[in-house]
This record gives structure tokens, C-alpha cells and sequence, in this order.
């Protein structure tokens, strides 16, 4: 999937189409679409639920760098 997240066509390949409209219906849990999608590729996938929105940041350009040091006060 990871591989795939800039294709969307191919990302929805994966999940399955009835997968994206009970989503898209509001009618698709969390629970349920990762265990639709533990049996589509065949690994076992739990959400990590975390407090802080913060550590989704991906940190792959000079503005990313400089939000995270904004928010942790640090520059190193």
C-alpha cells in the first residue's frame, strides 16, 4: 500500500471498491476496513492511536523541519 499511496486507482485496487463506497457513505468503521483489508493482503494491521495529532508530521521538506521544530522548540 505504501508503494502505491500517490495512485489512487491502484490504492482502491487494493481495498476494494465496496470497501471506498461504504467509506465514502460514512458506513465503513475503523475496525471493519482494517479487517477487510488484513484479509485483502493477507497481514494483520491494528491502528495505533495516538493523542497528539503531531506524529503524523512526515518530515520530508525544509517547511516540515521547521513546523516540528516549532512545535518541540528544538532546532537540531
Amino acid at each position: 500500500m505504501e508503494q502505491q499511496r500517490k495512485n489512487p486507482l491502484r490504492v482502491i485496487s487494493q481495498l476494494g471498491w465496496w470497501s471506498v463506497l461504504r467509506y465514502l457513505l460514512g458506513s465503513l468503521p475503523l475496525d471493519s476496513a482494517l479487517d477487510d483489508l488484513s484479509r485483502r493482503l493477507r497481514v494483520r494491521i491494528h491502528p495505533v492511536i495516538l493523542p497528539f495529532p503531531e506524529a503524523a508530521i512526515d518530515v520530508d521538506t525544509i517547511a516540515d523541519q521547521r513546523l516540528v521544530e516549532g512545535i518541540t522548540g528544538s532546532d537540531r
